[in-house]
């Protein structure tokens, strides 16, 4: 299942059949289905379902992607049924831009380089506790910055804590907290992070018996 980090949408793909994906878009607010379409999609090959915004369910039908904003390569129109591939443009425009609240904006510029930020949900971005700090990983140079505030995607871990990777951001809980799932020794804790102090709070200590799902 999917969702926005804003809004009431969320989708998933159901299979009536074997390998016939079907796309359920439901509205949380009205609680009631959006879209229900059967994907085209060959015997054999890939989807996997990457978002969903007002207009437009995406899904990959490629796995492999160079570049740390993946792009959907297929999407689904909610309104009309229609299906049609995609290109980073076409995605990109259908995103919030930059300077959005729950986004993170991301630069590789260096040098005299134009500094140019693309736009990420930043969910399932990996964020590593090093030297003392919880902060995302990719190439580099990385500048990644909260939409909302401009502020650094930085932030002080709690004190003491050791270095652990790999971790992943698993949830905005409103515009100025995010959680990080962090890999603990086999354990896992819950980080909740705020832009408005900079720091990490272990939120909580999850027992050893818990089973979370797998991100990436």
């Amino acid at each position: 299942m999917v969702s926005g980090n804003t809004g009431s949408l969320v989708a998933w793909f159901e299979f009536p059949r074997t390998g016939e994906p079907e796309l359920v878009a439901y509205d949380t607010g009205s609680r009631e289905e959006v879209i229900r379409s059967e994907l085209d999609v060959e015997p054999g090959s890939y989807a996997l379902l990457a978002s969903v915004t007002a207009r437009f369910a995406y899904w990959y039908t490629d796995p492999e992607s160079d570049d740390d904003i993946a792009v959907p390569q297929a999407r689904v129109d909610l309104a009309s049924g229609e299906e049609s591939p995609v290109d980073q443009g076409e995605y990109e425009s259908d995103l919030p831009g930059p300077g959005t609240p729950r986004t993170m904006m991301v630069s590789h510029a260096e040098g005299g380089e134009p500094v140019i930020y693309r736009v990420h949900d930043a969910i399932a971005w990996q964020f590593d506790v090093t030297r003392n700090r919880v902060e995302p990983q990719g190439p580099q140079p990385l500048d990644a910055r909260d939409g909302g505030s401009n502020r650094r995607f930085v932030f002080a871990a709690p004190p003491g804590y050791p270095e652990a990777a790999p971790n992943w951001l698993t949830q905005w809980v409103d515009d100025d907290t995010v959680v990080v799932t962090v890999n603990r020794a086999g354990n896992d804790d819950l980080f909740e992070c705020h832009f408005s102090t900079r720091a990490c709070t272990v939120a909580l200590r999850l027992p050893e018996r818990v089973v979370l799902p797998e991100i990436g």
